[in-house]
């Protein structure tokens, strides 16, 4: 069924809702994207001899808890015991949530490693530096 809006100036725009086919595709498109760079991420650092890190669920089943809220999709350490969170969104989105923020500024007030992702090349340009046991920038283009 269409709805017919009249916009001011006696122009008439035809809107159909789109259908609930195209926004599931468009919706796992999206979310291909971030699981693309997820399996980047994670690739890149199983072939790094220094880190530890694997994918962090979080959720519940039945009553039990998984994980914190607002923690990183990835988790891990890095060689000298330094704890590792990695935070993985699509290019170009912000929807960077304040528990996402707090648990970061948490990470790095306890000594460890926080990182937000949305490129692949600037994820792996930013973890250079932890060979020279220095911490990477938290967030891109810092």
């Amino acid at each position: 069924m269409k709805h017919r809006h009249v916009v001011p100036g006696s122009v008439r725009f035809v809107f159909s809702p789109p259908s609930p086919g195209l926004v599931a595709a468009v919706m796992k498109n999206e979310a291909e994207k971030e699981e693309t760079l997820q399996k980047q991420v994670l690739d890149f650092l199983a072939h790094d001899p220094w880190s530890w890190c694997w994918r962090q669920h979080i959720g519940g089943r039945r009553g039990a808890r998984m994980g914190r809220v607002g923690q990183a999709d990835i988790t891990g350490m890095v060689y000298w015991g330094i704890r590792v969170e990695i935070e993985l969104k699509k290019k170009g989105k912000s929807d960077y949530a304040p528990l996402q923020r707090a648990f970061g500024k948490r990470v790095l007030e306890m000594g460890g490693i926080y990182m937000y992702v949305d490129d692949f090349d600037d994820f792996k340009r930013r973890w250079s530096v932890v060979h020279q046991r220095k911490r990477p920038a938290p967030w891109p283009g810092e």
